[in-house]
């Protein structure tokens, strides 16, 4: 009963996100692996919690095995065997650690909706920082669909969110088990309630303003196919590329952005490839952006980067080079014991993670995966950022779903940070998500194509921005004092267990 509980928790939570994306799933998610940890012992609890988060990354994240097949080139076996192993680093240690915070205090009698709520919230922090730091899935993302609700993402994440989500699902699971009722049921259901009509209240009145004040451009985005999973280094690609650009410079866009890794060479090493897109840039007057790699030179070793090369009349006026890497594919998160693990990408300079000045705006990059990372949109906010520009290879993935919990994040990002967001993919989905987090233009998925919209620049600085992860970080606070001293009104007497 307790493993079908436990699976039950997992189908659920997962349901809520693409590509069933039934939203409102997540409201009761937890509240199965909440009745089976709290009845367990403290070993068992945290197993439970393990297995729990195991089954969920199959759930939200089943596509991986096939890429990692694909991306490595390993079999089946091996695929399943690394992704089992990936699955239990960056979900079940997290799920293991909310097992026995709840089995915990349970037993303390101070397992109160608001204490599990702040325990989760502190968890999701935890495995979206740290270690081999993992956002995919936060619960908070799940809700980017119900649009008011999605709105209080600029007061503090997808942790505030996931916390109040995480609130309900306490309450659900406390009318089944004592141990996880609060003294006054009734008046915490009632709390929640109202925390809920307030967040959609708020919500309300964020959708009604208004936050893009800057000036207004015509960009347009690439979005393209690569059959073969390779980057497109070669004539075919690149003539293929620029056509697809010549389709939108009739609409005089100030900004044209590519696909990361749309070029697999560097456009400050002389080739005639590169010297054919200069000039196909000369030609016209917008700002180009353009994925492709970069290297530095040392001594004893040489740093490659996956970059974006700003182009400008004929040449190039600026580099972003990527930061945030993605664990495994991109940089070797266990050096200590996978030793002979290859490096392909290096963590770019700070001198070259900074906004760049392109189409008349201050544009922030956000190469594919660094869109996950809510602390690191915020870093090119505060750096003047009014434009975040996502450029993605999405065809790795290899699933529709994955592409669609990907623009959900963007959309996430875009309210935290209360900018236009706009992505430009190769096997993805183009899209332009405003301030609000609505997705105001895109492309049907799996078309090479280009679209043009128009965006502004915003300035608005959210409480978000200004207090980061203050509200998961109490929360973390809240839950450690719990179990230590009795809180009072959170504290359930023997009797009353």
């Amino acid at each position: 009963m307790d493993a079908l509980l436990v699976a039950s928790s997992a189908a659920l939570y997962a349901a809520a996100f693409p590509p069933l994306d039934w939203a409102p799933l997540a409201w009761i998610a937890l509240a199965p692996l909440l009745v089976v940890v709290s009845r367990a012992s403290g070993i068992a609890a945290a197993a439970w919690g393990l297995v729990w988060g195991v089954a969920l990354a199959i759930g939200v994240a089943g596509w991986l095995p096939g890429m990692i097949a694909r991306f490595f080139g390993a079999s089946p076996p091996v695929a399943w065997a690394s992704f089992l192993a990936i699955a239990v680093a960056v979900l079940g240690i997290w799920g293991a650690a909310f097992g026995a915070f709840v089995q915990r205090a349970a037993r303390r009698g101070v397992a109160h909706p608001a204490v599990l709520a702040a325990g989760f919230g502190a968890c999701e922090l935890g495995r979206a920082s740290l270690g081999i730091a993992n956002p995919w899935a936060l619960l908070g993302t799940s809700q980017v669909g119900l649009a008011r609700l999605a709105q209080c993402a600029d007061l503090a994440g997808p942790y505030g969110i996931g916390m109040l989500v995480a609130g309900v699902n306490a309450c659900v699971a406390g009318a089944f088990v004592p141990a996880l009722r609060p003294r006054r049921p009734w008046r915490t259901a009632a709390c929640c309630a109202c925390l809920l009509a307030a967040a959609l209240g708020y919500g309300a009145w964020r959708l009604a303003q208004r936050f893009d004040d800057g000036a207004e451009r015509p960009v347009a985005l690439l979005q393209d196919e690569d059959p073969g999973l390779a980057r497109a280094d070669g004539a075919a690609g690149l003539e293929r590329r620029l056509a697809l650009t010549a389709r939108a410079l009739g609409r005089d866009p100030a900004l044209v952005v590519w696909p990361e890794l749309a070029l697999g060479f560097s456009l400050r090493d002389a080739s005639a490839a590169g010297e054919h897109l200069l000039e196909a840039s000369a030609a016209t007057h917008a700002d180009w952006l353009i994925g492709g790699t970069d290297a530095q030179v040392w001594a004893t070793r040489t740093d490659r980067f996956n970059s974006v090369f700003l182009v400008r009349e004929g040449r190039v006026a600026g580099r972003y080079d990527k930061a945030r890497l993605m664990p495994f594919a991109e940089e070797n998160p266990l050096p200590r014991w996978l030793s002979s693990w290859r490096r392909p990408f290096a963590p770019g300079d700070p001198r070259y993670t900074r906004p760049l000045a392109a189409g008349g705006l201050r544009v922030g990059v956000l190469l594919c995966n660094e869109a996950m990372h809510p602390a690191y949109v915020r870093s090119l906010v505060a750096q003047g950022a009014d434009l975040l520009v996502n450029p993605a290879y999405d065809q790795w993935f290899g699933s529709d779903g994955a592409v669609l919990q990907q623009l959900r994040i963007a959309q996430l990002r875009a309210i935290e940070s209360r900018r236009f967001v706009v992505r430009s993919t190769t096997g993805g989905r183009a899209a332009v998500i405003d301030p609000h987090g609505r997705v105001s233009a895109a492309l049907d998925p799996g078309a090479s194509d280009v679209l043009v919209a128009r965006v502004r620049g915003a300035h608005a600085t959210s409480p978000y921005q200004r207090c980061g992860d203050a509200l998961p970080l109490a929360g973390g606070a809240l839950a450690a004092l719990a179990l230590v001293f009795p809180l009072a009104g959170l504290r359930r007497t023997a009797q009353e267990s």
